[in-house]
């Protein structure tokens, strides 16, 4: 090989993050085998997205497919080593969100003729089991041709009302809760402390940390916060 061939190729790859990925040779990068699918949605879900979207306020967001470990998180996953493996792969169908927070209030499934399979029926059951756990509704809804938009209205109405997680989630000592969004600029670095004085999050389980509230009202207060923020904002007066 030429050595001013071996020269502009060296000299491609160290130049390549200024010039962009055209400055490396296309020979050299691995074809990757994916491909769009066309069937993102099936054509029950496809009916169902279109007549339920018409039917949702303003308040109210529809996302589709989304992956349970996007919904939840583990708690103490040093204790819990395979549970997130269990949800990572699993999705549902359709969350409805808060508009303004974009907190999930609740999951839709459609049953089409493949959750009758033995197992499928036992991952059913394990989802379902997921989400009575962590209190986020998910209702089941036979999948079909076409739907009843009032119908699906009554049945989701009673989630839509309020936030699930408002109920079990205590206000925040701090005057921030869940669904609001915490300046990390606003706390210094967490101090923990003796294994046998620190608390246990009351919601998630995980331990907490000595926190002190830097700026607002609040400010040189210390208070306990969760471990496992931001996925659990959940706080504790000292």
């Amino acid at each position: 090989m030429p050595a001013n061939a071996n020269k502009s190729g060296c000299l491609g790859i160290l130049l390549a993050p200024f010039l962009g990925r055209k400055a490396v040779d296309a020979s050299a990068q691995e074809e990757l085998p994916y491909a769009r699918r066309d069937d993102f949605l099936s054509h029950a879900e496809i009916s169902f997205f279109h007549v339920f979207r018409n039917t949702l306020s303003s308040d109210h967001h529809l996302l589709t497919k989304v992956n349970l470990a996007d919904l939840f998180f583990v708690r103490q996953p040093h204790i819990n080593l395979s549970a997130r493996g269990k949800i990572s792969q699993k999705h549902v169908d359709f969350v409805i969100c808060d508009t303004s927070t974009m907190n999930p209030l609740v999951a839709i499934e459609l049953d089409d003729a493949s959750h009758h399979k033995p197992d499928r029926q036992a991952r059913d059951t394990f989802v379902d089991q997921v989400f009575v756990t962590a209190g986020l509704p998910l209702i089941r809804i036979p999948a079909a041709r076409a739907y009843n938009p009032e119908q699906i209205r009554l049945q989701l109405a009673p989630h839509l009302s309020m936030d699930p997680q408002a109920e079990s989630s205590p206000p925040s000592p701090l005057g921030t809760t869940d669904s609001t969004p915490i300046n990390e600029e606003a706390y210094a670095e967490g101090n923990q402390a003796d294994a046998e004085t620190t608390p246990a999050c009351e919601r998630c389980g995980s331990p907490m940390v000595e926190r002190m509230a830097k700026r607002g009202p609040n400010s040189g207060q210390t208070f306990w916060g969760c471990t496992a923020y931001p996925k659990c904002r959940h706080t504790l007066t000292r």
